[in-house]
Order: structure tokens, then sequence, then C-alpha cells
């Protein structure tokens, strides 16, 4: 069931299975938090929570994806895909843009103790990798792959390996969520404006270095 298919009852009771399914993964890991608990806590029927999520792998997934693509977040992301990218300052906007919202709700300490069960509970439910990487990185990604398709058709950047180019990107970004893990969640801060800023010009350097020659 799609988010655009949920009327207001349903939306409020997938918000009660989420809420209820992160309070629970996070005080008890993914392992010892049943289904039964989770409907439990949601107070829905373990037949409604079937309905949302067919299993418990999919329910946790959705709990980090919904924390970092909620609504306003999707929207603000439908507005950049839809925005053509046909100066270098309108991609640089875009995809700091991005970077903001994603730190920031990445860094957010309940999005950060989820990271640290999924990555405590991987080796026992081996499904949880690949099922997190097929959601949550490809959806952000798919993103700023539609803002450097815009600025490649319209002669904005260089023609470069699209893929690399959004790893050489997130992997810069990545570090900041690698610190977080290892810190207590009090000190977890989003990087300032201004590093943010100097991480998209460095990218921008290099992905369209031939076209503004004046900037390499």
């Amino acid at each position: 069931m799609s988010l655009t298919q949920l009327t207001p009852r349903a939306q409020a009771k997938r918000d009660a299975i989420l809420a209820a399914a992160q309070e629970l993964f996070i005080q008890h890991g993914f392992g010892s938090t049943s289904m039964d608990a989770i409907a439990v806590a949601a107070n829905v029927s373990k037949q409604t929570l079937y309905r949302y999520y067919q299993h418990k792998e999919a329910l946790f997934i959705a709990t980090m994806q919904h924390m970092v693509f909620e609504h306003t977040t999707m929207t603000m992301f439908a507005e950049l895909r839809e925005t053509p990218m046909e100066s270098l300052p309108q991609l640089e906007h875009a995809l700091l843009t991005w970077a903001q919202v994603v730190l920031e709700n990445t860094l957010r300490p309940d999005y950060v103790a989820l990271v640290r069960v999924l990555i405590a509970e991987i080796p026992r439910f081996p499904s949880l990798g690949p099922l997190f990487f097929s959601v949550l990185p490809q959806e952000g990604g798919s993103v700023i792959k539609a803002l450097l398709e815009s600025a490649l058709a319209h002669g904005v950047i260089s023609s470069v390996d699209l893929d690399a180019a959004i790893q050489l990107f997130v992997g810069s970004l990545l570090m900041y969520i690698i610190g977080a893990l290892v810190r207590p969640d009090s000190s977890l801060q989003p990087p300032a404006p201004e590093r943010l800023a100097t991480h998209v010009r460095l990218f921008l350097h290099g992905v369209a270095c031939h076209i503004q020659q004046e900037t390499c």
C-alpha cells in the first residue's frame, strides 16, 4: 500500500505502527522485537500489521526509510527532480539542499540508534543488509542522479560516470554518519553550513571543470 493510496485513517495506523516499531527496535533490537509486540504497542491487530508490512525485515527498513524520507522531505525532493538544472549555481543549490536535508535526518539520534541496531543484527539476519541498500541509498541516490542527468543534458557538467560521481559525492558525506556511530548521542551535530557548501563546491569542481574553466 503506497503513501498516496492511504486514507487519513489508514495513514494514522501506519504512523502508529512505525512509531511503535521505532521505539521497540531501538529498545530491544531487531531479533528481540516481535511483530506481536509491535501490533500491541501500535494498538492494531496482527492482521492489520501484516497488511501493511509482510514481514519484520520490511517493517524495520520502512521505519528507517520513514525517518529519512518522510512526506515533507519527499515533497522537497520531488520539486528538486522537476526543476531543470540549467546553471552551475542552480545545481550547487540543489545538491546543497539535498545534503542538508539528508544529513539532518540521518544524524538524528533515533536514526543513528537504528543504524547501530542494523549493523549489530546483520550477522544474524543477513537479509537486512541487501534490503537496506536496495531501499535507502537507492532512494536518496536517485535524486542526485536526476539532478546530474538534468545538468548533463543542459551542458552544465562534464560527461561523467554518474554512478561513480554519486558515490564520490555521497561518500564525502558518509564520514559524518560514520563519525556519529562512534560518538555519544549527545554529541551528534550536522556539519556547519559553510563546511557542507565546501563539499558541494569541491565535488562540482571535478564534474564541471571543463565547462567552467575559469574556476578550475
